[in-house]
């Protein structure tokens, strides 16, 4: 990283030999942290044999006063080319070696100075607050526009800001309006802080319209619905991370492909035997989407298990074989009875310790375990001899793309009504409203299985 912030040599490449060279003020940038060195930028010797006079010798960046509680730029929204500052202003393309030297278009002054990549005028500093002002180089985004967006915090409170983006760069599309839902992520990083999840994006079950085509991007066009983004009304993406949506007379907010995505994982891990009997803990909104899933497989039997009784009559509706209320039952007993009774698969949609303990205790002795659903923000504990005498096999469900890319085995099975949002999505808001209903879902509707977030 200190590399890329060394001093490059100064090479004009627009003003003519005979005119003066003169620094531009330049937009203070953060440095590295815990390294607020002086950066030097040499001085310039005449070429032999020219009869130009020499440009300035050495300038120095000088280091600006600490500031206390500097506010932060997110990564994430850096790399989105949102700005989470409300005082920054929108995104500069800084030129990278050997291009070092631009000119201004209005005057023959040119400026030079060290690398950086796509950092705000007026940015904030880093955690060490210190700021510098350098000669640098840069030049502006024709245009911008306003998004509104949302970050939160580490207490778990959400924030709601307006911010600017650039055009898209080479390679990426940007998008507008549309919709975006609530993650099991949203909700847990609401209830325990960003604090806990620094890496967690808002939202990422995001539809949207491309409204600009970024240098390079082909198979899009200006209105295409498509799968991608998150909470911002206009976002850039890149185009390796959208996918076209067909057209459809489906409502944006049914049309949340990635949670699609990672059930067609999960099914992918299945690896079901015509006629076997599955169990399904837990019928949340991932719960019910693998079984209309499940219920397009060779399954003999399936049974679902829950503790909210509005959720197993959503699962006995969508056509689940049996539906049984964990509240309702001694635990023992009736893991008991479901273990004599053979259940071949066992998918943990249930993301709980509890979910976890009951799918080893009902599932058959050599038959597999799904972990689908995984305990967030903690660890998980199980009986390794209960596991190693029962012989079972456990998986995985990653989502993770280097495994199968399955947003576009999603989208077909949308399209075929092999899924449907429709049932499901039961609480929509738009961007304002977001906070409020987060606090509803914190509180325990139970009528709650999904939130979508308008973005219209």
């Amino acid at each position: 990283m200190a590399n890329s912030r060394m001093p490059l040599p100064f090479t004009c490449l627009k003003c003519p030999p005979s005119a003066p060279f003169t620094p531009l003020s330049a937009p203070k940038l953060p440095l590295p942290p815990k390294k607020p060195p002086r950066h030097t930028l040499p001085a310039l010797q005449t070429p032999p044999g020219s009869s130009n006079p020499p440009r300035p010798g050495p300038q120095t960046c000088q280091p600006a006063p600490k500031i206390k509680n500097p506010p932060i730029l997110s990564p994430i929204s850096r790399k989105l080319s949102l700005l989470t500052h409300p005082n920054a202003s929108a995104p500069i393309d800084l030129p990278k070696p050997p291009t070092t030297v631009y000119c201004s278009s209005d005057s023959d002054t040119c400026t030079t100075g060290p690398y950086y990549d796509k950092m705000p005028r007026n940015a904030p500093p880093d955690l060490t607050g210190t700021q510098t002002t350098c000669p640098l180089t840069f030049k502006w985004n024709k245009t911008t526009m306003e998004s509104k967006t949302l970050r939160y915090l580490d207490d778990g409170s959400i924030e709601l800001f307006v911010t600017q983006v650039g055009d898209p760069a080479e390679g990426e599309l940007q998008l507008t309006g549309g919709a975006c839902g609530i993650c099991s992520w949203d909700i847990v990083t609401a209830k325990l802080g960003s604090a806990m999840f620094p890496m967690a994006p808002p939202g990422h079950e995001g539809v949207g319209y491309v409204s600009k085509i970024g240098p390079g991007v082909t198979g899009f066009k200006e209105g295409d619905r498509v799968a991608g983004g998150g909470f911002a009304t206009v976002r850039n993406l890149s185009s390796q991370r959208v996918y076209p949506i067909p057209n459809s007379d489906l409502a944006d907010e049914h049309w949340i492909v990635e949670p699609v995505a990672c059930v067609v994982t999960g099914l992918d891990h299945t690896n079901l035997n015509a006629g076997e009997t599955v169990a399904l803990v837990g019928a949340g909104f991932m719960g019910q989407l693998l079984l209309q899933g499940l219920l397009h497989m060779p399954v003999g039997e399936l049974i679902v298990l829950d503790i909210v009784d509005a959720r197993l009559e959503l699962a006995r509706q969508q056509g689940a074989s049996e539906t049984i209320d964990i509240s309702q039952h001694d635990v023992d007993d009736l893991a008991a009875d479901l273990k004599a009774r053979g259940i071949d698969v066992v998918v943990d949609a249930s993301g709980s310790q509890g979910g976890l303990d009951l799918s080893a205790d009902i599932v058959k002795s050599g038959g597999r375990i799904n972990l689908f659903g995984w305990v967030k923000g903690q660890k998980a504990h199980f009986d390794p001899t209960k596991w190693h005498l029962g012989g079972f096999t456990i998986v995985n469900s990653s989502p993770s793309s280097k495994i199968r890319n399955t947003f576009p085995p999603a989208i077909k099975l949308i399209d075929a009504g092999v899924f449907d949002l429709r049932p499901l999505v039961t609480h929509t808001a738009h961007l304002g409203g977001y906070p409020s209903l987060m606090e509803e879902i914190l509180a325990g509707d139970g009528s709650y299985v999904k939130g979508v977030i308008n973005l219209d």
